[in-house]
């Protein structure tokens, strides 16, 4: 693909199926919200440009921003009602007090496997971050003696969380 860019005042950036599509969402220099879209163009080596949609935008918090973007971006609203299926992952580290996990991950698959991992399923962007920043939060000072515990805590936590 290679075609996700993360421009340098976007909070977040969603791309469409195919990532020929995208919406940035920003903080303005007023310290308002605002977003807009941007199409890639296949010619001079690929480039993302621009659309009239969004631009000038100017709402009281980020989830107005993407409110408001849903209603105006034909393709957001579907694409955002989509959920989407994550393998998620974690560094466990050892400490002087035992084993500590942290650094959660959420990788987006088209094959969930928990069998040997932790699967769940985010209807958004917004959503996996949350619970990725909950987990953090949630794990920083526990420790577990053996990483067969610390697998099995943070995957029945997960799952308490997401389903």
């Amino acid at each position: 693909m290679g075609r996700r860019k993360q421009e340098g005042n976007s909070l977040r950036s969603i791309y469409n199926v195919d990532e020929s599509k995208r919406v940035c969402l920003v903080k303005n220099l007023d310290g308002t919200f605002g977003f807009l879209e941007w199409v890639f163009f296949e010619g001079e080596g690929g480039y993302w440009g621009p659309t009239r949609i969004g631009a000038g935008s100017r709402c009281a918090s980020l989830e107005e921003a993407l409110r408001e973007a849903k209603g105006r971006v034909s393709w957001l609203a579907d694409e955002l009602s989509t959920p989407a299926f994550y393998q998620l992952g974690w560094t466990t580290l050892p400490g002087l007090r035992g084993l500590s996990v942290s650094e959660f991950r959420a990788e987006l698959t088209a094959a969930p496997d928990n069998d040997h991992g932790v699967a769940v399923e985010f209807a958004s962007e917004f959503e996996r971050d949350a619970f990725l920043k909950e987990a953090e939060a949630e794990f920083a000072a526990r420790r577990f003696t053996n990483t067969a515990d610390a697998f099995d805590t943070v995957k029945a936590w997960a799952w308490d969380r997401t389903r």
